[in-house]
């Protein structure tokens, strides 16, 4: 028999332990349907909000921002179904956020909740920069000039007496006519004066005096209301006016138009309505730049005097910050009739102007002036700049800094430059011979095109005159064979094509130089740039402050400046000729260094005062005391347009921008990475949450002390636009009309921002 086991519980023997095993973690890749593409702005319109990273985390539907939802239709089975359904679901207000972006949810979306308006959008070409326009809101007026489909404006008396005064003495209109009814608006001279009507058969939807005084019109006895009809067809017209179509032509536009499309909404303005339309801008832009100033704790002036045909013009823009932003805008092309282009003159013209628009309290605001370094703007006794410093000192208000174009400065010494080379080849006499040369042949121009025009203080014209001759060297000097005109000589060739690099360079400074709203700041490290390259080009050693040019580095630019250049230099030129070259040239570069080193654009004011508004720059000072001495001169205008509090606000916000700079790395990271942004966009920047409102309005408003007039320049060349040799007629009052409604819409949109609800106090 075999044993028997025994009874009871077996053991369970214990498992061998397994080795252990590391795998890699399979983590869950993102479905590439997820992500964000640059694309979907312009092809499904949405608006992406990116994070500090630069990674799109979220995107906003741009239709329910610009459009909202829209409303879906009931479609009902029967005629009491509507009765007997629950009340319907209340329809979303919200904006719609994007965390996904697969495209099926998001075509979706828009079909279900933005169907019309997605329609339109999708049938936009593609990749188009019209579907970014498609939602862009239209210009709300509503809260400046009221009304919908009519609006209105009460002008001021200030503004209304700035206009008699300025453009009704010779332009068909008595001077000392009561303005009532309409004869504020004027007649243009295109008929001639005899043809102007009189102040009873002007329509009522001009300025009508008698309407009863208010709160904010003081001292006055009757206030001026100006009355737009027709809100669409006044726009319109203006849009018209911006793209250079005349009064007449206006009128045949909306005609055909509505012809052709069956709508006569626009309806068909007169002549006479639409230069009356085109006048009554002058006194509503100036009545929104009085509510804009009021809004403002300082501003610029930036001003140059001009002759047009027999008219002399003294124009005058200026430069703010507001909500965060730098602005250069338009305010007058004053005429200056028989009076002189003296500065006495000029100081007149403007005080008026700035005491109509604002009374004292304007001219308080001011912290700036910029012009041309004529001795008529800046002289140290009798200049322009002298004279309204003065006028402002006799208020108590000090700290205007006055500022020569830094521009103009460089056009000075580009000239230097270029008629240091006159002794050496003749180059500017030589150079419009050669022009003359390429227009004067058929032959020629068929076979080589046409060269640009030449302007002496217009360098972008010398560098486009320079590269257009060098690239047809060959073909040129072919042509003056065949012609028997005697061609240029080899040393001329040879500083053509040296100079051709080195105009290229300023071009491109000048450019750098003259945006619309470029800083001081911006102009010097433009200078130092192009000082920058000269230095790394030809001299010898860095270190110093003289320049060292190296006739070496200059004889070898000479030889390598283009194609040609090689063989004209070794085997057209003897020795001497070299040496000759070599030397005059290095002279000219030596001279355009120091030149551009000297240039110093503020006249009176310190420099850091309009240099040292970036937040790096802040951050970067060594102790508060250097931000005390930058703000005193500034306190009063500050406290009187934000309170008694203000100054104390900005140093708190001075002191905890540089400790938060100096404790928190994720900030430090924000402010360095804003060096690399224009002073606007580093603000904002490193402004986001709101905390530093009041520094950046100060900081902002600094730098918004233009260093240049080029924008007034331009102001000029509208002007020559406009009032052209074939409309030599128009009225300096309609003229004006059609410089400010280059900027209406802008105006309007800041008067807008600025809460303008109420009537505007005399």
């Amino acid at each position: 028999m075999s044993p028997q086991k025994k009874k009871g519980k077996t053991r369970t023997p214990r498992p061998k332990p397994r080795p252990l095993k590391l795998k890699q973690a399979k983590l869950k890749q993102p479905d590439p349907r997820q992500r964000y593409l640059p694309s979907y702005e312009i092809e499904l319109g949405i608006q992406p909000v990116p994070t500090l990273s630069g990674d799109v985390s979220e995107a906003l539907c741009k239709f329910c921002i610009a459009f909202g939802r829209e409303e879906k239709p009931q479609n009902a089975a029967g005629p009491f179904e509507t009765l007997l359904t629950n009340e319907k679901r209340k329809q979303a207000t919200t904006k719609k956020a994007f965390r996904s972006f697969r495209r099926d949810n998001i075509i979706s979306h828009m079909k279900d909740q933005h169907k019309t308006k997605y329609e339109e959008f999708i049938s936009l070409p593609k990749g188009s920069r019209l579907r970014l326009s498609f939602f862009d809101l239209p210009t709300m007026m509503d809260s400046f000039l009221g009304g919908t489909r009519s609006c209105h404006l009460e002008i001021p008396n200030g503004i209304v007496e700035l206009i008699r005064e300025l453009y009704f003495n010779g332009d068909g209109v008595v001077a000392d006519v009561v303005l009532s009814a309409g004869n504020i608006l004027g007649v243009d001279n295109i008929r001639g004066a005899e043809n102007a009507l009189s102040v009873d058969t002007v329509l009522q939807d001009d300025f009508i005096a008698g309407v009863e005084a208010d709160e904010f019109v003081e001292e006055t006895d009757s206030k001026h209301l100006l009355v737009i009809p027709d809100r669409l067809q006044f726009e319109t017209v203006i849009k018209c006016s911006n793209a250079m179509v005349s009064f007449r032509s206006i009128t045949r536009v909306f005609g055909v138009f509505g012809e052709a499309l069956k709508n006569s909404r626009l309806g068909r303005p007169t002549e006479y309505i639409v230069g009356r339309y085109i006048r009554s801008l002058v006194a509503i832009n100036l009545t929104a730049l009085r509510i804009i100033l009021s809004n403002v704790w300082g501003f610029s002036l930036l001003v140059d005097g001009a002759t047009h045909g027999s008219e002399g013009y003294f124009d005058v823009r200026v430069s703010f910050e507001l909500s965060g932003t730098i602005f250069n805008q338009h305010l007058l092309a004053i005429p200056m009739g028989n009076l002189s282009h003296k500065a006495v003159n000029y100081a007149e013209r403007v005080l008026v102007v700035l005491s109509k628009l604002g009374d004292d309290n304007l001219l308080r605001k001011l912290i700036g002036i910029t012009s041309d370094g004529a001795a008529t703007m800046l002289g140290c006794h009798g200049g322009f700049a002298k004279l309204i410093e003065q006028a402002c000192g006799d208020l108590g208000e000090g700290g205007v800094s006055v500022n020569w174009c830094g521009s103009h400065q460089l056009n000075l010494a580009v000239g230097i430059f270029i008629d240091a080379l006159i002794d050496l080849v003749n180059f500017r006499s030589i150079l419009g011979a050669e022009i003359t040369f390429t227009r004067k042949f058929e032959s020629v121009r068929s076979s080589i095109g046409i060269c640009p025009t030449y302007a002496n203080t217009r360098w972008e014209s010398i560098s486009e005159c320079c590269d257009f001759l060098s690239s047809n060297y060959e073909e040129i000097m072919q042509l003056h064979k065949t012609k028997g005109v005697t061609a240029p000589s080899s040393s001329w060739w040879l500083i053509l094509f040296a100079i051709g690099e080195l105009v290229e360079k300023i071009k491109q400074c000048f450019r750098s130089m003259q945006y619309r709203t470029v800083t001081m700041k911006d102009q010097y490290e433009a200078l130092e740039y192009l000082v920058k390259y000269f230095q790394m080009k030809f001299e010898e050693q860095l270190e110093g402050e003289e320049a060292s040019v190296s006739i070496f580095k200059v004889a070898k630019h000479i030889g390598n400046a283009a194609l040609y250049s090689s063989a004209l230099y070794n085997e057209k030129i003897d020795e001497i000729e070299q040496h000759r070259l070599e030397n005059g040239l290095s002279n000219a570069i030596t001279g355009f260094i120091t030149g551009i080193n000297e240039i110093k654009i503020e006249v009176k004011g310190a420099k850091t005062a309009t240099t040292s508004t970036t937040p790096i720059d802040i951050i970067a000072m060594e102790d508060m005391t250097e931000f005390r001495q930058l703000i005193l001169p500034y306190r009063n205008r500050l406290r009187r347009q934000y309170g008694n509090g203000v100054i104390s606000c900005i140093w708190k916000q001075v002191r905890k921008l540089r400790e938060t700079y100096e404790f928190d790395s994720t900030f430090k990271d924000i402010v360095d990475r804003s060096c690399n942004r224009d002073i606007v966009q580093a603000w904002k920047l490193v402004d986001a949450k709101g905390e530093y409102t009041r520094l950046v309005s100060f900081a902002l408003g600094l730098a918004s002390i233009p260093p240049g007039t080029h924008t007034v320049e331009g102001d000029f060349s509208s002007l020559k636009g406009v009032k052209s040799a074939h409309r030599g007629s128009l009225s300096n009052y309609a003229l004006e009309g059609q410089l400010q409604a280059k900027q209406y819409f802008e105006l309007i949109s800041l008067a807008n921002s600025v809460g303008a609800r109420s009537p505007i106090e005399k």
